[in-house]
């Protein structure tokens, strides 16, 4: 989650063991967009709608370079999830089921 997020995605790019990322509001400023856009494994992103620090738009982009990125929105939801902490755990079950 957040830093712990972009933190990931530094252990991905250096250990081939890593086959699945699933970063959850990573600062878009904290990532390695290199890296992301080089991962070849299955990537999710989550992030609020209303998340200022970990902005939708700009994560989305993201994830949409990466050779099987997706991202996912939740709906009413900002950077601490007071709201959405549910749907998290939702969308990742979803997508780690797969």
């Amino acid at each position: 989650y957040s830093f712990g997020a972009a933190t990931a995605l530094r252990v991905a790019r250096n250990n081939p063991a890593v086959r699945r990322l699933l970063l959850v509001a990573p600062p878009p400023s904290l990532l390695d967009a290199a890296a992301l856009a080089a991962f070849r494994g299955p990537l999710l992103i989550i992030a609020g709608q209303a998340d200022t620090i970990a902005p939708s738009a700009a994560l989305a982009e993201l994830a949409s370079k990466a050779a099987r990125g997706r991202f996912e929105a939740i709906a009413d939801a900002d950077h601490f999830f007071a709201v959405g902490l549910n749907e998290i755990s939702r969308i990742a079950a979803d997508w780690l089921d797969r």
